[in-house]
């Protein structure tokens, strides 16, 4: 079981002056590729919901320092099991809002075959469905008090489309295993603060002997002298977690630069798409 990537091992460290960190094994049996992902139960979206990315500081040295950890640690698990019950409830209401023939009788979809309809309990599924989407500003407000936590302990927070409102949300094409990543960091120019955005082509995914796993290197940009150069590699090392609302992706992001690998946390969530 200790191969199984689980959020409470990715974002544990120890308590002393300088963090350590272990790397994640990968299984002693022989690994299988595997080419997208395949699902009976479900069918994800392409569209990234939540995604968190950032570089834990080389040292952990103050009592200070040690307690803003802890927060980013708190914070990064609550952030996962909360997102888990926001979808969980919001497709077990979709599913009620359906069933009850709800888009008929309140928005006027029909078919002509609806029978039976009862507006006053599609009313309260719509209400409990609105109270559901109220979770997402704790969801969200979860985001912010990492990235806060993570910047006062000296770390390195990578905005994404979460930071910067304007651009797309970034995708992952299931068939093939092409990622966009419409921000992953960020830079100014001219007052204005724009994304490095990185496009992966097919990335490679593996069957361990109890999770899937995903890897994949791309050149690390930085923005110097009006212009976009590299400097090292950004290496993403994530396991694949499915369930019935959603997959999640959450593991390790390292900067590997010359000949020092930094390390950090990389998380992001494709919800079920919607019937």
């Amino acid at each position: 079981m200790k191969n199984i990537l689980l959020i409470s091992l990715i974002f544990s460290v120890c308590a002393c002056t300088k963090t350590s960190w272990q790397e994640i094994p990968s299984s002693k049996s022989q690994t299988v590729q595997v080419v997208g992902i395949e699902s009976d139960s479900a069918h994800y979206s392409e569209i990234i919901d939540v995604m968190v990315a950032f570089l834990w500081p080389l040292k952990i040295e103050t009592p200070e320092q040690q307690v803003s950890l802890e927060r980013v640690i708190a914070d990064s698990r609550e952030l996962v099991s909360s997102k888990k019950r926001y979808l969980n409830k919001k497709f077990e209401l979709q599913d009620l809002f359906l069933a009850n023939l709800c888009p008929c009788a309140l928005n006027q979809e029909c078919s002509g075959n609806e029978t039976g309809m009862d507006q006053n309990k599609c009313y309260e599924i719509e209400d409990a469905i609105y109270e559901n989407d109220r979770s997402l500003i704790a969801i969200f407000g979860l985001v912010e008090n990492i990235k806060k936590n993570v910047i006062e302990i000296g770390g390195e927070w990578l905005d994404t489309h979460l930071d910067l409102k304007e651009i797309p949300s970034p995708t992952v094409k299931f068939g093939s295993m092409d990622i966009h990543f419409t921000a992953l960091g960020s830079y100014l120019e001219n007052n204005t603060t724009k994304p490095f955005s990185y496009f992966i082509k097919s990335a490679r995914i593996t069957q361990e002997t109890y999770y899937k796993r995903m890897t994949f290197t791309v050149p690390r940009l930085f923005f110097e002298d009006g212009a976009l150069v590299t400097h090292g590699d950004w290496i993403v090392d994530v396991g694949l977690s499915e369930n019935k609302a959603s997959l999640l992706f959450q593991g390790d992001l390292f900067w590997n630069y010359q000949g020092q690998k930094r390390r950090g946390v990389i998380y992001w969530e494709n919800p079920k798409a919607f019937k």
